[in-house]
């Protein structure tokens, strides 16, 4: 009798597992229709775009599915929780190509929802672009309120922008067709914010820093293209300036080294980590042109932001020695991601890489209308041959 009833029960676990995964994604959410894919949102951040879509290619196994919503692949929670380019995750429960239709779809699939709850408009077009509406026949205050008389469930009184952290909040993603599912955000919440403001006070700063957002993205980038993702990186920067990248690989956890030609960066860089709190190997005063690099040689992935010529100094083809350099130290196969502005018609294969994949990030402007400080470059993922 007690191996029947066991095998009953892993009988109905093993039935169970769709819907477990499905109420994961959907919280105290009811409904017929259970999603089985976190779908990401990624931020309104135009010049940044393909270095956003290349972190969440490469961390989410995403893939591009409508505007600013991409189809989440197996890595679609962690990222919620780590990649900044993510807005918001989305479990999407159902789908029409109208508001009326949307209502309907809403009804049939059952939506019950045993907490209080409120509905966002989310459109999938950046707004930096004035993207045109495919059907502006219809108003989000209708909507809302033909959804609220469609969903089982109590809506929260107060509205998206007051509701309390506790209510579940469903969005309406208009692109292509309209989409409701539930809102989903990462965990990186109050504590990264404070991270990131305790990071913008640090004690040195130079103009040609990168912003927090773009380091984060670039240094997922890098971390998770390792052959093995699992244990915590040991990231190598041989351009380190003021540390941001580094200070980002450290909220990854894991260790980090670097270097710099110039010794009041590479003090500020030191300065800037204790400042941080964070822990690290090596921050020497190194030319990576030429002199020896010994914490690459531990690495297990490394960045590099190359002199651009403007904030920082660079003489004829010295940024080609610096990627040969930095390659013959780094283990065969180890993955970097660089930053440059001039790699169009460099010969990657001469200096030691092999190039796996690479995004534009475009130029920005300052009030004064004078290209920003990290205007146009590429970002490159590369891996040492």
């Amino acid at each position: 009798a007690i191996l029947r009833i066991m095998r009953s029960k892993i009988v109905l676990s093993l039935l169970l597992l769709p819907c477990c995964a499905g109420a994961l994604l959907l919280g105290a959410v009811r409904c017929s229709t259970v999603p089985t894919v976190l779908d990401l949102v990624l931020q309104e951040r135009q010049r940044y775009e393909q270095l956003f879509g290349l972190e969440l290619a490469v961390c989410a196994g995403a893939t591009p599915h409508d505007g600013l919503l991409w189809r989440g692949g197996a890595g679609a929670e962690t990222a919620l929780d780590r990649c900044s380019s993510v807005r918001r995750g989305f479990a999407q429960i159902c789908e029409a190509s109208t508001a009326a239709g949307l209502v309907e779809a809403v009804r049939q699939a059952g939506v019950a929802c045993e907490t209080p709850w409120t509905v966002e408009h989310v459109p999938l077009w950046s707004t930096l672009r004035a993207g045109a509406r495919r059907d502006d026949h219809w108003r989000f205050s209708g909507l809302a309120l033909a959804l609220a008389q469609t969903v089982a469930g109590p809506p929260a009184l107060l509205g998206a922008s007051a509701a309390p952290d506790s209510c579940v909040r469903f969005g309406v993603l208009e692109g292509e067709t309209l989409r409701f599912g539930v809102l989903r955000k990462g965990v990186r919440g109050a504590g990264a914010a404070d991270r990131d403001a305790h990071w913008a006070a640090r004690p040195f700063k130079f103009s040609g820093a990168l912003d927090a957002e773009v380091s984060r993205a670039i240094v997922n980038i890098v971390v998770d293209s390792r052959s093995d993702a699992t244990p915590p990186p040991r990231l190598f920067d041989p351009c380190c300036g003021s540390g941001t990248n580094l200070w980002a690989a450290a909220c990854r956890g894991g260790s980090v080294a670097g270097s710099d030609r110039d010794a009041a960066k590479a003090d500020g860089c030191r300065r800037n980590l204790e400042h941080a709190g964070v822990a690290f190997d090596d921050i020497g005063v190194r030319d990576a042109s030429r002199d020896a690099l010994p914490a690459a040689s531990d690495a297990d992935c490394a960045v590099l932001n190359l002199p651009w010529g403007e904030k920082v100094r660079q003489t004829h083809g010295e940024n080609d020695r610096i990627l040969a350099n930095v390659a013959a130290h780094l283990r065969s196969g180890t993955p970097v991601a660089c930053l440059a502005t001039d790699g169009g018609g460099r010969d990657w294969g001469r200096l030691g890489y092999e190039v796996e994949r690479a995004a534009d990030v475009t130029p920005g402007t300052t009030k004064r209308g004078k290209a920003s400080f990290d205007g146009a470059a590429t970002c490159y993922l590369l891996r040492v041959r």
